[in-house]
This record gives C-alpha cells, sequence and structure tokens, in this order.
C-alpha cells in the first residue's frame, strides 16, 4: 500500500493538473523520470524505480518542474521560471534545482500549491 506521502504527493499533482503516467523507461536507460513541459506530464520509469523512496523522489523531483512551469506563466506554455535559484533561467538551472529539492517533498508540495493553484488546496 503506498504510504501517505505517496498519495498526497500525487493528489499534488493532479490538483496542479499534471498527470503521471508509466512506462518501462521514459526517455532512455538512464532516466527514471521525465517531464514533458507544456503539456504537464510526467512519466515515470518502472524498469529503474524499484522502491518507494525511489517513486517519491522522482515525482518530487518532476513536480518540481511542474512548478517551473507554472511560475513560467503556466503549463499550457513552453516557458518556465526558477523558484528558489537566482540563476538565469536555463534548462540546465532547471535540472538543479530540481535536483536540490527532490529529497524535500514538503517543500516542493508547497511549491506547487503557490505556483499552480495557490496556498488554499490541502
Amino acid at each position: 500500500m503506498p504510504s501517505s506521502l505517496l498519495m498526497l504527493l500525487l493528489v499534488v499533482a493532479s490538483r496542479a493538473g499534471a498527470t503521471v503516467i508509466h512506462r518501462p523507461l521514459c526517455d532512455g536507460p538512464l532516466l527514471v523520470g521525465h517531464y514533458f513541459s507544456g503539456s504537464n506530464v510526467f512519466c515515470l520509469s518502472t524498469e529503474l524505480i524499484h522502491t518507494e523512496d525511489q517513486v517519491v523522489e522522482t515525482i518530487s523531483h518532476e513536480l518540481v518542474h511542474v512548478a517551473q512551469d507554472c511560475a513560467g506563466g503556466g503549463i499550457a506554455s513552453d516557458r518556465y521560471a526558477l523558484l528558489l535559484s537566482k540563476e538565469k533561467p536555463s534548462v540546465e538551472a532547471a535540472e538543479r534545482e530540481a535536483y536540490a529539492l527532490e529529497s524535500d517533498p514538503e517543500q516542493v508540495m508547497a511549491l506547487v500549491r503557490r505556483h499552480c493553484y495557490g496556498s488554499s488546496a490541502e
């Protein structure tokens, strides 16, 4: 049975309009997850994720990208903004930010709430 943290991450993703899909490999043999910017879809590579902790970390990482999209003009655009970093926005900076935040799912959920649908959601 999934943990309450994993279930909450999935609720936050859903409320942000994100769709989570599962494939054996999402975008090559080394990526456990991939976010499709502008479509608000992220994929989990089922062949590469073996524990619930990996699922939580991967969903948290991809949710950072969802929040970046929301902060950059909305999920339907292909623009994004960095959330906490002072770096100039770039794909590399967005990845660094997502890696830095993925180990703190509570903060990630707060960022998604703030940037994608306000702070009133649970």
